[in-house]
């Protein structure tokens, strides 16, 4: 929750919209544990209220939202306390909660109820609703039923039921959704004030114009140590951590400026184009966020955290800032490595003198003698991918080995594809991806990894868990080693020897 009050504040949110938002974050189940115990769905809903959900229009997921109080109408639930039942007396607020309530109901046609999602068919198109998707969506109509304290909810009553009193149609879909984006839009200009400038944004700013050309900026590795160089001796841009992550910070928020531009020009949803609306249909509307999130927290949540994928200072530990920093650090190879290498080194520097280690020590690390070489960090990172890689293999033996445990008849040479989340075998391929998944199993001597595993129910979901964020990590480090292999790391790992050095010798002095 501090991370989506965060984003809220640095998004310029006032008081109001704070407030609405700590109502939907802080409900709590009868039980008094908290009702959106997941993180990243109060992460969405703080995007979707400054508008920064990301995709063509920030206000898709009301358009979903009408979906879901259609299938509940047609399940004789979308009227009444039986709406605000589903939003708002569900606990805990589940996908397997959504998915017992809609299951124990008779489905009216055209409305399917399934194992996986809910779907309408409108004659043309089918539109469906997966049961996970569906928190989100409760924690949208929480959070719009309780806008201005209150003052909206009558108005949003009325635009709901006027959606399932009309006729079952897309253009009753597209009319109750507009409506609701239409006050979504004028919430966010009475909500959402510019953030004043920051005086360390500003230097920056001012520092990138008056190199680039014109009124262009270009954020590039040399950018980064310039900027530092020219500014460390003040103690705000002392550290270069600190400045590589002032970047970072900033090309956010360049990318927030760009989305909260979109949300005021957010077009009305439907199919007419030559109106200058915006069709959803081809629209990947499942997941909205296009902003990066490390991946790495999921391994430490259950179900992943029976099963020991990453050990903490060897694996965990060397991954954390490159997926923190995640596809950004593509474009900025050489500045992150100087971040891992030169930016620990000073790390050692700020603490020998605050705990008084000594002279010795400090004019050691000054002259940079015990610097990682950049093509060492290469290799490290290459390793990495490595076990990454041998990771996806073996969860994907753990996946095949459950589903031929579900029909032991099955020929085992059909060469059936068998599904892996953001994978899939091609046919003919089975058995010896199967085989090496298997080698690749066995040669994981850790916890989660022995044969008793295998046809586990709670552990065959865990590695089905895994496979996206092992897949995200595995495309980060593929990324960064793809950049650094078009440097000459040895030269630059040299003569970034010698500028840390000077840098470091002005800042702190000679110590011997």
């Amino acid at each position: 929750m501090n991370t989506a009050l965060s984003s809220l504040v640095k998004s310029g949110g006032r008081d109001t919209l704070i407030q609405d938002f700590r109502a939907v974050a802080e409900a709590t189940t009868p039980e008094g544990a908290l009702r959106y115990a997941e993180a990243p769905t109060l992460q969405w809903l703080a995007k979707f209220a400054t508008g920064a959900a990301g995709g063509p229009n920030k206000d898709v997921p009301l358009f979903e939202l009408c979906h879901l109080i259609l299938a509940l109408e047609l399940c004789g639930a979308g009227r009444g306390d039986q709406r605000a039942t589903f939003f708002l007396g569900l606990n805990p607020a589940s996908p397997v909660t959504f998915k017992a309530f809609f299951q124990e109901r008779t489905a009216n046609k055209p409305l399917t109820i399934g194992a996986q999602e809910v779907a309408i068919d409108y004659g043309e198109t089918t539109f469906a609703i997966r049961y996970g998707r569906m928190v989100r969506l409760v924690a949208l109509y929480e959070f719009l039923a309780g806008l201005d304290a209150f003052a909206f909810f009558g108005e949003f009553n009325a635009i709901l039921d006027k959606l399932v009193s009309d006729p079952l149609s897309m253009a009753a879909v597209k009319t109750a959704s507009n409506a609701l984006a239409g006050h979504m839009r004028q919430y966010r200009k009475a909500h959402l004030v510019a953030a004043e400038h920051d005086g360390k944004f500003t230097t920056l700013y001012t520092f990138l114009l008056d190199r680039g050309e014109s009124e262009c900026i270009t954020i590039d590795d040399a950018a980064i140590f310039d900027f530092w160089a020219l500014h460390n001796q003040r103690n705000d841009f002392k550290g270069y951590r600190t400045v590589f992550d002032l970047f970072f910070k900033f090309m956010l928020s360049l990318d927030e400026v760009t989305s909260r531009r979109a949300a005021q020009d957010a077009g009305q949803l439907g199919v007419e184009r030559e109106l200058g609306e915006i069709d959803p249909a081809p629209m990947d509307i499942q997941d909205f966020s296009g902003e990066w999130e490390s991946p790495l927290h999921l391994f430490e949540e259950t179900p992943l955290d029976a099963i020991k994928f990453f050990k903490k200072s060897s694996e965990l530990k060397p991954l954390e800032p490159l997926m923190t920093y995640g596809p950004k650090v593509q474009s900025l190879p050489l500045a992150f490595l100087r971040y891992e290498v030169f930016g620990r080194i000073q790390s050692g520097i700020t603490n020998d003198l605050q705990i008084g280690r000594g002279a010795a020590s400090v004019e050691n690390r000054i002259r940079c003698t015990d610097a990682e070489p950049y093509p060492q960090r290469r290799e490290l990172y290459a390793g990495l991918l490595g076990h990454v890689r041998q990771l996806v293999q073996a969860s994907l033996y753990v996946l095949t080995q459950a589903e031929r445990d579900k029909d032991r008849d099955r020929d085992r040479d059909t060469g059936k594809v068998i599904a892996f989340p953001g994978a899939s075998l091609p046919e003919g391929e089975t058995a010896a991806v199967a085989d090496d998944g298997a080698k690749a199993f066995k040669a994981l001597t850790r916890k989660g990894f022995e044969d008793g595993v295998l046809g586990d129910p709670e552990r065959t979901q865990a590695f089905k868990r895994a496979a996206d964020p092992l897949l995200a990590v595995s495309v980060r480090l593929e990324g960064v080693l793809g950049a650094l292999e078009t440097l000459d790391l040895d030269a630059l790992f040299a003569a970034d020897v010698d500028a840390f050095r000077q840098q470091f010798t002005a800042l702190y002095g000679e110590r011997s």
